[in-house]
This record gives C-alpha cells, sequence and structure tokens, in this order.
C-alpha cells in the first residue's frame, strides 16, 4: 500500500469512527429524553404508593405492585453497565410505563368521578388522607397534560389505525376549546368516545392479523370483557404485559361509557366541565398506556 493509500485510509477510518460516535451519542440523547419520561411517570406512582390511603393500596393495589416489579426486573435486565443502546433496551425506554393510567384509575374511583363529578367521597377517610388523595390527583393531572404535548403519540396511534393520530389531536384540542366556550361539553366528549372507539377498532385489525384463523367469523365487542382479553392474547405473550393491557382495556371501556352516558356526553344538558376534565385525565393516560403496551409487543413497519 503506498503512503497516499495508507493516508487516505487513516483518515476513511477517523471518519468513519467518527460517525459511529456521532450515531451513538445522538442515540444515547433521544433514549436519555425516553428514560427521562420514564423518571416523571415513575415519580408520580410513587407520589401515589407514599400518599394514597394504606387501604387502597392494600385493597386494590396487587396488580399495580405486580406490574412495577415486572418493570423493575425488566429494567435491571437492560440497563446495568450500559455502554451502547441495544434494541431490547431502546424498545423498553421508549414503551414502558404501561401502568400509569391504573394508577390513576383508583384516584378516579376514590373520587367517583364518573358517577359524582369531582366531589370526592370522603367517608372512611380522614381529612389528611382526602388531602393525601387530591395531593395525588394534582401530581397525575400535571403528567397528563405533559402526555397530551408528546409528539410521538400521534404518530403511533396513527399506525394503530388510519388517521387515529389526526383524531385525537383535534379531539384534543376541541376539549381545550370547552375551557373559553368555543366548544361545547357534550361535543368534546363525543370526540374524545370516537378516539376510543377507532382505537378499540385498531387493535382489533391488528389481533385479527396475528390469529386470522381464530378471529375470522367473531364480532369483537368492546363492552365484552372476553373480547377485550381475547385481543390481548392475539397481541402478547408476556403473562405479565397481557395483564397491563388488559387493565388499560377495562378502563378503555368504563371511559368510553362515560363519555356515552345519557345524562352526560350523549345530552345536550349534560354539560359538566368538571367531570368532563377528569375524564380527560384520564382518557391521555390510558391512551398513553395502551399505545406503549402495544408498541413494546409488535413491530411496525417504520
Amino acid at each position: 500500500m503506498s503512503k497516499k493509500e495508507e493516508w487516505k485510509k487513516a483518515l476513511e477510518n477517523k471518519i468513519e469512527k467518527s460517525k459511529e460516535f456521532i450515531r451513538n451519542v445522538k442515540e444515547l440523547t433521544q433514549v436519555a429524553s425516553e428514560a427521562e419520561e420514564r423518571n416523571k411517570e415513575d415519580e408520580a406512582k410513587l407520589f401515589f404508593v407514599e400518599h394514597m390511603p394504606e387501604p387502597i393500596l392494600i385493597e386494590r393495589g396487587q396488580p399495580l405492585f405486580l406490574f412495577e416489579k415486572h418493570d423493575e426486573e425488566q429494567l435491571n435486565r437492560y440497563l446495568p453497565g450500559l455502554s451502547q443502546i441495544t434494541a431490547d433496551a431502546r424498545k423498553y425506554i421508549n414503551t414502558s410505563g404501561t401502568s400509569t393510567s391504573s394508577a390513576y384509575a383508583e384516584i378516579v374511583r376514590t373520587y367517583r368521578l364518573s358517577e359524582a363529578g369531582i366531589s370526592p367521597f370522603t367517608e372512611g377517610f380522614t381529612p389528611i388522607e382526602v388531602k393525601s388523595i387530591e395531593e395525588v390527583s394534582i401530581v397525575f393531572s400535571e403528567l397528563a397534560e405533559e402526555k397530551a404535548k408528546k409528539e410521538n403519540l400521534p404518530p403511533r396511534l396513527n399506525k394503530i389505525n388510519e388517521n387515529l393520530g389526526d383524531m385525537f389531536t383535534i379531539a384534543s384540542q376541541n376539549y381545550k376549546k370547552t375551557n373559553i366556550g368555543l366548544v361545547m361539553v357534550h361535543q368534546s366528549a363525543m370526540d374524545l368516545r370516537a378516539v376510543l372507539q377507532q382505537l378499540w377498532g385498531g387493535l382489533v385489525s391488528l389481533a385479527r392479523g396475528k390469529n386470522p384463523a381464530g378471529t375470522k367469523s367473531h364480532r369483537f365487542e368492546m363492552a365484552k370483557q372476553g373480547d377485550r382479553i381475547f385481543v390481548v392474547e392475539c397481541l402478547i405473550v408476556d403473562e405479565v404485559e397481557k395483564k397491563k393491557l388488559i387493565s388499560s382495556l377495562d378502563i378503555l371501556a368504563k371511559l368510553y361509557s362515560d363519555f356515552s352516558a345519557s345524562d352526560f356526553g350523549k345530552n345536550l344538558l349534560g354539560d359538566d366541565n368538571e367531570k368532563l376534565n377528569g375524564l380527560y385525565k384520564l382518557w391521555i393516560l390510558t391512551i398513553n398506556d395502551i399505545v406503549n403496551s402495544v408498541f413494546s409487543n409488535i413491530e411496525f413497519q417504520e
């Protein structure tokens, strides 16, 4: 090899090594941003555990505890001593945090938002416990607002069902317009409800694609728990991940019912802004959790 060729080769190697370094740094920066978002979710859930009344945690917290232990095991498997981003680590970080809506749903149940507006149901709780529940609600409300601004959520929704991400964006914008009187509450409720319907339809289509023979003649109904479980069985292999998505779909079905209630969403006289605000926060967190579950278990073409 001539000195010229050797010189050329040395420069080419330097350029390639620098490009590789730049690619790794960019990827680490991107994943670090996703990991920061995951931390915000975990901090909200930690606040939930620290401040919610213990009877609620004991009575209804076992599934949430199981989800977190599963996530902890995955974190320990993928991230210790990480020198470069593996495909599994990237998937875990980008799509983790799939039980946030389940935690917030417990706040909703405590407040009985779907039945009685936002007035807290205080029977059985001390004033200190009621204050703690209110503080937890604020933390998750702020988290929901951050999720609503996620730039990658609409594109992911479009992959689950065509134009679903666009519907999501419009529904979110119309919800915000209710606060200044440009859109009626019942109109916004119907927009939010339509997004849930199309999200369910997209999941059913994905399930049919995964199991054409088993789903060919089946008519899936969101309201039927057996159908929700059947869809999850078609989409996910891991048992804990199945339970996460089933929990999120249970919330989805309840939300759909709440938005459809004759005394609220479909009723011109049911313009209850406070009730809509509570349901919207759960709507955001539930959709985010479902999208994360789907993308952590199904490969989509770019």
